[in-house]
This record gives structure tokens, C-alpha cells and sequence, in this order.
């Protein structure tokens, strides 16, 4: 009972964090009424999230993209129809990199959406609805569309506060706000990621976030403290630890914590997505 208030308590805690800095982030507020999931109306169409100028015909689309149109003409009842939107979707993502402004970045990243919402508002029950939601903040992220991406995140963690997906939802937003150098908004959202997640790799990379937040802040000792925990955390990543061991040496050689600490290349730990070969055994109906 005193975890599952525990637990209650953190994911509140989260979901305040991010109503409260989503809202300002970006310049545009982002309720809940707006990323909140509502079914299409009867008898209309899925919403998308991104409109085109034009429709390209059928033989100015990609591969990619025409999997995911061959997918969302499945038929509703066809229990392989999410799996194939997942598995279009992730060999769209998984494209060679394209200027994030140029139509066909834009016009691969509609399909995407189109393909993801189509899991989450038709296909409820699919037990990978909460990767579905995590890959469209994702795949707004990589297409550099920023405010779609946090919409998507939020959606992720309001609608499946549960998921193990959620941490690199929190993680995401602390992400953003580092780039921007909002470190008092970036520690909270890595807090909120050391609280929410059992993956030690996650962990640890929090708090020697949160230690880095604190040493930019000027706040000596609560880095030596987030980063001595990110040292201990068991099954860390030796990369991290060290990362993070250098940074306690140089922070025990100065009153200004800021000053000697080096930019890191330490990369966020990936979320466990499905490969696309278990996406393929999926829609084959393999066991």
C-alpha cells in the first residue's frame, strides 16, 4: 500500500511538472484538452497532425511511405492492421536523415503521424499503444517539430502514466529545456526520470544530469551529491560513472563548480522499442 501511494504520489508530482512548464515551453500553451486522446467522431476521419499543401500521388511517395498507406487500408477489424501501422511507421523513421525543414521530411513525418494516432484512436487495446504514443513525440522530435514533439510526450504520460516508456518521456523534456539552458526546468524533468524508472542505465544518467543542472547553477554541493549517486547506482554504465567521477574530481578542486567542468558526449540511454523484426513476426501471425 505505501508503494502504491508512493508510486501515485510520483506520477502526480510528474504530470504538475509537466502541465506547468509544457504550458510556457515553446511559446504556446499546451493543455490537456489539447493533447488529451479523443476518438475521431462517428463516421469522420482521424485527425492528423500535419496538413500538405498537396497530395502527392501514389508514385511520388517512397517505400516507406507507401507502406504506411497500404497499411492504413487495411481493414479495421484486421487483428495484423497495428502491427503493420507500427512496423510502416518504424522503417519510416528509420530512413536516411533528410533537412528536417524539406517537404519530404515533412511529408514522411505526416504519414508517421497519420499511422501512429490511427494505432492510438483506432485500435485502443493494442498492447503497444504506449510505444505508439512514445514514437510520435519521437518522430516530431526528429522531424524538428518541437512543440508536436512535447504534445506527444505529454500525451504518453497522461494517458499511460505507467508505461516504461514514460521516464524517456521525462527525459525528453529534460532534454529540451538543457539545450535551452533552462537548468532549474531541466533538473526537475530528470528528477521526475530517476524517480519513474528501474532501468539503471536511465538512473544513473539522471543524476549525473541533475549534478550538472546544480554544478551550472552555481550549487556545489547538491552536484557532488547527485553525482555521487550516479556513481552508485548498481549496474551503471561504466561510461556514465566515469563521466561522472571526472566531474566530482573537478568539482572537489574549486569553489566555482562551473568553471572546470567539460562539455560531456554521454549519450541518452534508448528506450526499449520493439525491433521490427518483432513487428514482422507480428503482422505474420508468427507465435
Amino acid at each position: 500500500m505505501k508503494r502504491t501511494r508512493a508510486r501515485d504520489a510520483s506520477v502526480c508530482a510528474g504530470l504538475c511538472v509537466v502541465a506547468t512548464i509544457a504550458a510556457c515551453a515553446g511559446g504556446s500553451a499546451a493543455t490537456q484538452e489539447e493533447v488529451s486522446y479523443r476518438p475521431p467522431p462517428s463516421g469522420g476521419d482521424a485527425p492528423t497532425v500535419v496538413a500538405t499543401p498537396t497530395q502527392p500521388t501514389l508514385s511520388e511517395l517512397d517505400p516507406t511511405e507507401r507502406e504506411v498507406d497500404a497499411a492504413l487500408g487495411l481493414a479495421a477489424g484486421d487483428p495484423s492492421r497495428p502491427s503493420a501501422l507500427m512496423r510502416a511507421a518504424e522503417r519510416a523513421l528509420r530512413r536516411a536523415p533528410e533537412p528536417v525543414q524539406s517537404e519530404g521530411a515533412t511529408r514522411r513525418y505526416g504519414h508517421m503521424a497519420r499511422a501512429l494516432r490511427a494505432v492510438l484512436e483506432q485500435h485502443p487495446r493494442y498492447s503497444r499503444c504506449d510505444e505508439a504514443a512514445y514514437r510520435l513525440g519521437h518522430a516530431a522530435e526528429r522531424a524538428g517539430r518541437m512543440d508536436d514533439a512535447r504534445r506527444g510526450y505529454l500525451l504518453l504520460i497522461q494517458r499511460f502514466p505507467a508505461s516504461v516508456f514514460v521516464p524517456h518521456a521525462y527525459l525528453a523534456f529534460g532534454e529540451f529545456f538543457r539545450a535551452t539552458q533552462d537548468h532549474d526546468s531541466s533538473r526537475q524533468f530528470y528528477e521526475q526520470v530517476a524517480r519513474s524508472s528501474q532501468d539503471p542505465a536511465l538512473v544513473a544518467y539522471a543524476h549525473y544530469r541533475i549534478g550538472r543542472a546544480h554544478a551550472a547553477t552555481a550549487n556545489c554541493a547538491a552536484a557532488m551529491q547527485a553525482l555521487q549517486r550516479a556513481q552508485g547506482v548498481a549496474n551503471a554504465p561504466s561510461e556514465i560513472v566515469s563521466v561522472a567521477s571526472a566531474d566530482l574530481a573537478a568539482l572537489g578542486r574549486c569553489t566555482q563548480p562551473t568553471g572546470p567542468l567539460s562539455d560531456s558526449e554521454v549519450v541518452p540511454p534508448m528506450p526499449p522499442l520493439s525491433s521490427e523484426s518483432a513487428l514482422d513476426a507480428e503482422v505474420s501471425g508468427a507465435p
